[in-house]
């Protein structure tokens, strides 16, 4: 009689031991499901988003490679939404149509030059000229000058961006506005040549008013005015040899503080100071040109590279 309570209590453990095997067997085997299809889940999900981006990778990589010109073209000319569109094809009707435009303003700039503009400094340098021919020349010089700016502005802007946007199925056109139309500076400034306004805008401008200087869009469109005044000069004195730096002084002394008058003129006023600013550009470079045929060197040959000879040809004339 004393054995059988403790026979029961050790038949009472094992039970309760089992018990707990069972339930803790219960319990692994849940977790190990919960965690099997939680990891079957996720790698499921990583590889559908792993295929995702490979695919949208090589869609990205398909594309380059198909049309390398259009995206590397990019760093000179930031594309967006609406200048990412392209044309569904090639209109080789439009391209030869316009480099026969483009062949065709070329020989019209050379006869402007040769028959209305050159001849009139042909004689620089040869005989005293009086302060009367100087003004006489830069008047002549207006009208001739004015139509060499409009060809000029149809020639690269219009013949030459279209006909290759539309060999590369570039949809934005949008090369230039109706500056023609403008009454204000500051009007023309922004739709004489909006793929270089653009330009300008976003890798000078707005990156300064982001980073540099914020807020201050006097500073800023100063540095603008500098910065496009400069590559202008560089331009003119790579194709002619020489620095004579008239369009930057015209760009600082005249076209700067007009760009911040916001009054309306007339637009033929407008036309009339086009035509006397081209005048006055086209008469000064002509000069030196002819001052370089015609009239000693200085001794020095970076003097000679940056100061005009047509400042001191006439001095040949007082000995």
């Amino acid at each position: 009689m004393s054995e059988r309570p403790s026979i029961d209590l050790h038949e009472k453990n094992k039970d309760t031991a089992v018990n707990g095997n069972i339930f803790t067997d219960v319990l692994y085997e849940a977790i190990t499901d919960v965690l099997q299809k939680t990891i079957q889940e996720i790698r499921q999900d990583v590889l559908e988003y792993v295929n995702h981006r490979i695919n949208d990778m090589m869609s990205d990589v398909q594309q380059k490679i198909t049309v390398p010109l259009s995206k590397n073209g990019e760093l000179l000319y930031r594309t967006n939404k609406h200048r990412d569109k392209r044309t569904k094809r090639v209109r080789w009707i439009v391209v030869i149509r316009n480099f026969i435009e483009f062949g065709l303003s070329i020989f019209y700039l050379a006869f402007i030059l040769e028959s209305l503009m050159l001849p009139v400094y042909q004689v620089f340098g040869t005989q005293h000229l009086d302060w009367k021919w100087f003004v006489k020349s830069i008047i002549k010089s207006s009208f001739s000058g004015i139509c060499f700016l409009v060809t000029i502005n149809y020639l690269l802007l219009h013949t030459w961006m279209n006909a290759w946007a539309e060999m590369l199925q570039f949809a934005d056109r949008l090369f230039y506005k109706d500056w023609w139309n403008s009454t204000t500076y500051y009007t023309f400034f922004r739709t004489w040549n909006v793929v270089v306004h653009d330009w300008l805008y976003t890798y000078i401008y707005k990156d300064m008013y982001e980073i540099v200087v914020p807020y201050n869009r006097v500073l800023l469109a100063t540095t603008v005015f500098f910065i496009s005044a400069i590559v202008h000069e560089y331009i003119l004195a790579f194709a002619f040899g020489f620095f004579y730096p008239v369009i930057f002084i015209l760009f600082i002394t005249i076209g700067f503080p007009m760009f911040f008058i916001r009054k309306t003129f007339s637009n033929l006023l407008m036309w009339l100071s086009w035509s006397l600013g081209t005048g006055i550009i086209f008469s000064l470079h002509a000069i030196e040109l002819y001052a370089r045929q015609n009239c000693p060197p200085y001794p020095n040959y970076y003097l000679d590279l940056f100061i005009p000879r047509s400042w001191s040809c006439h001095e040949q004339f007082n000995t």
